[in-house]
């Protein structure tokens, strides 16, 4: 019946680019594509740039896809039992959402 229902919405509304690439993508294709970097104390799970993880990004920003949302969580959770796999440190800054360079501009 939920297939049937959004095969019907789908036709009527259609799904943006990154949500159809939402929608086809598992948490192991995500985390294939992930690629974390390290600058110093900060850790950046995935580059923006790739097309996959913008996509996640945008869906879980704009349209609060809860798919994009679970799966982006699930990979974080994966990198931090992976970095502390005995205990968590005290002080951990997350900042999941990248700035576009007229923001970052704005902002100084």
């Amino acid at each position: 019946m939920r297939t049937l229902l959004r095969a019907f919405f789908d036709t009527r509304f259609p799904p943006s680019e990154h949500e159809k690439i939402v929608r086809k993508t598992t948490f192991e294709t995500l985390a294939g594509v992930c690629e974390s970097h390290t600058f110093g104390d900060t850790v950046a799970l995935a580059s923006y740039h790739t097309p996959i993880v913008r996509a996640f990004v945008h869906e879980a920003k704009f349209h609060r896809n809860e798919q994009a949302i679970a799966l982006l969580g699930e990979l974080l959770g994966e990198h931090l039992n992976a970095a502390f796999p005995s205990e968590m440190p005290h002080s951990i800054h997350l900042i999941p959402i990248p700035l576009s360079a007229e923001r970052m501009r704005e902002r100084g």
